[in-house]
């Protein structure tokens, strides 16, 4: 969008001043999110060392602890328990029963003893105890233990015995006897390939929450450490928290401890950021606390020192871009104020040039172009005087071509029309001959026809003497074939005569065998019984004779029929041989008469092709006429051409003469004018 309104020294400041701060608020935004980040960077990791060395510590406590337990579960004293050991299970009744192993039974007090020793020696042993599987039970220090208790039900013993021969440390509890929290490290005692009891060793967790109170996030930040299940196991800030859900620090994102990872929330009003980061120790947490203010401290101060930073720029900037603009455009208002005298007609002004840099090389320019514009001012003025006196001559020289290029006119006019009349006289002959022409070639085109029509008729009469040769041939063919079938037909008589008295013979053989049957029969019947096979015989024969008597009959008949077909036949046979014959003898006459067409029409065609011939020689000649007369016309047509030509040249000489006279007079007043500019100017 284009500024309107604004002077150049203000767009100049305004310009300056946005490559300046731009810059400079881009690169503090950019520094601000950098040391932001690495500000968090910084905490996660210094917080994850300072979390790493103390959890080391914690490890190497524990690890000692569970060395401790594998010591005392590989005692003699302890391998030998057995089921000696007081089981206070079957107990009923009262509510408690003090334990008193030290005065029991020879191993039993064995076990407490050693027990007793180790704890003498590490005072943060709370309680170490032994069961076994039929429910026995020691312990140190001797107290109290509920009426009915069984080992073998209790947390630490299942946890032990799931994965026997290694150390497993439980979820920490509160104790009943002593005060704060603890935690037991348990494992399975093996004897022979067998698991005997469990031995756990109790260790309070008051230690560790001095331990956690010790370290140091920042100046105000601390360490919280808490169970995977969300039990709060030391909180150095708000010790009434210890062993309580970390539900009640109102933050949901603590309600999952499964996953590591920076969040921010509040506490006690105040914006915190917390890290959790895993221990070695299986189940347990760190969860580092600071507040946000404190973490960014740092960062805020680097930012308050951009922001002062940026304002001294900023400050420098617009001075600095005020100074600049005011030398740039006091230079740039001498040149303007040149232009404008240059405007006016002023030439003798020139400006004073002091620096070397683009805007003294534009006041150089400006000189230059003021003096070499006096100098072409006074050359113009100089040529304008000249241009005068030269138009004024102009003039005078075209009146005088004027005249005589009109003279030329009126004789190249008289020219042009004597060769347009002989022009026309030619046109005239050609038109005539053209019709000739056109005469004699709708003849020939005729006489063509006429021939193209004849030579077909030759060629039809030709063709018409091919087929009656060839309808001769065929007649005769017919002829012998229709002998050929008369004599056919007469043999097929003869053999129907033949098959006739054969069927006669077959039918009177037939009633011979009919007679021969019917007296068999009549003498079976007289035979009596020896005769009824036969009888039977002579019936059938009797029916076949029947049979044969009938066929025969049928044979008789259907023969009389073909024999009438035949002499039909024969009638029609003779007919067709007796039209066979007529045919040919016309079929002949009409080849003659084909012949006597086509000589005709052979004669016809040479006398038609001679006067073709004659026809087209006329043509030729005519052809040449005309082109003899056309080439006089091209001839007259080319000489009216030029004359028209040069009267047309005359005409456009004379009407050039009168616009160099009309531009003679424009340019003596038009230098008339120019001189009067110049005097505008002061050179």
């Amino acid at each position: 969008m284009k500024i309107k309104g604004i002077s150049f020294k203000a767009k100049l400041l305004v310009y300056s001043l946005l490559l300046s701060l731009v810059p400079i608020i881009f690169i503090g935004i950019l520094v601000n999110n950098t040391v932001s980040n690495k500000t968090e960077k910084d905490f996660i990791n210094s917080s994850k060392k300072e979390i790493t060395q103390v959890d080391n510590g914690i490890s190497m406590y524990f690890e000692t602890i569970r060395e401790n337990v594998n010591l005392l579960a590989n005692d003699r004293s302890v391998v030998n328990a057995d089921s000696s050991i007081t089981s206070y299970k079957d107990v009923k009744g009262e509510d408690s029963i003090d334990m008193t192993p030290s005065k029991n039974g020879k191993k039993e007090k064995a076990i407490f003893d050693v027990f007793s020793q180790f704890s003498s020696s590490h005072p943060n042993a709370a309680y170490i105890y032994l069961g076994t599987p039929d429910g026995g039970y020691v312990q140190y220090p001797e107290g109290p233990v509920p009426a009915g208790f069984t080992p073998t039900d209790r947390p630490w013993y299942t946890t032990a015995m799931e994965k026997p021969g290694e150390v497993k440390l439980t979820s920490a509890y509160e104790a009943t006897g002593i005060d704060g929290i603890i935690v037991s490290n348990v494992v399975s005692i093996e004897k022979n390939g067998k698991q005997i009891g469990v031995l756990g060793l109790d260790v309070s967790l008051e230690g560790l929450t001095e331990i956690i109170k010790d370290i140091n996030i920042g100046k105000n930040g601390y360490v919280i450490l808490a169970q995977e299940d969300g039990t709060i196991l030391a909180n150095p800030k708000n010790p009434e928290l210890n062993f309580q859900p970390i539900s009640q620090l109102n933050v949901p994102a603590l309600n999952d401890l499964r996953k590591d990872g920076l969040f921010e929330a509040k506490l006690d009003g105040k914006d915190y950021v917390l890290n959790t980061v895993a221990s070695n120790i299986d189940g347990w947490k760190y969860i580092t606390v600071i507040e946000k203010s404190e973490m960014l401290s740092t960062a805020k101060s680097i930012r308050n020192m951009i922001f002062i930073i940026a304002g001294v720029i900023a400050v420098i900037a617009v001075v600095v871009s005020i100074f600049m603009s005011l030398r740039i455009t006091q230079r740039i208002k001498e040149i303007s104020d040149l232009s404008l005298a240059m405007s006016n007609g002023d030439l003798t002004q020139q400006i004073t040039v002091k620096v070397n840099d683009e805007i003294g090389d534009m006041g150089k320019n400006f000189n230059l172009m003021s003096n070499s514009l006096k100098e072409t001012l006074k050359k113009i003025s100089t040529e304008s005087q000249q241009l005068s006196a030269t138009s004024e001559e102009l003039a005078a020289s075209s009146i005088e071509n004027q005249q005589a290029s009109n003279q030329i006119s009126e004789t190249i006019q008289g020219v042009a029309s004597g060769t347009d009349e002989q022009n026309a006289a030619m046109k005239n002959a050609v038109g005539i001959i053209n019709e000739v022409f056109k005469h004699v070639d709708d003849v020939t085109d005729s006489m063509n026809n006429v021939s193209n029509s004849i030579q077909y008729s030759a060629e039809t009469a030709k063709q018409g003497s091919d087929v009656v040769k060839q309808t001769v041939s065929q007649m005769d063919e017919i002829d012998q074939k229709v002998g050929s079938s008369a004599e056919k037909i007469s043999i097929l008589n003869e053999k129907s005569n033949e098959i006739s008295q054969i069927s006669l013979m077959i039918q009177s053989i037939s009633e011979q065998t009919n007679l021969l049957a019917l007296n068999a029969a009549i003498e079976a019947a007289r035979a009596g019984e020896h005769g009824k096979g036969f009888a039977v015989v002579a019936d059938e024969v009797r029916k076949l004779a029947e049979q044969s008597s009938d066929s025969a009959s049928q044979i008789n008949e259907i023969i009389y029929d073909i024999k009438d077909g035949i002499e039909v036949s024969m009638s029609l046979v003779n007919q067709g041989a007796d039209s066979a014959k007529e045919g040919i003898k016309l079929v002949n006459e009409s080849g003659k008469a084909f012949g006597e067409i086509k000589d005709s029409v052979l004669a016809v065609t040479t006398r038609i092709s001679e006067v073709s011939t004659a026809m087209d020689n006329m043509k030729n000649h005519i052809a040449e006429v005309v082109s003899h007369i056309e080439g006089v016309s091209k001839t007259s047509l080319e000489v009216n051409e030029h004359s028209q030509s040069v009267a047309a040249s005359s005409e456009e000489m004379s009407a050039s003469m009168d616009e160099v006279s009309a531009v003679s007079q424009e340019l003596a007043r038009m230098s008339v004018e120019l001189e009067e500019v110049i005097q505008k100017f002061k050179l």
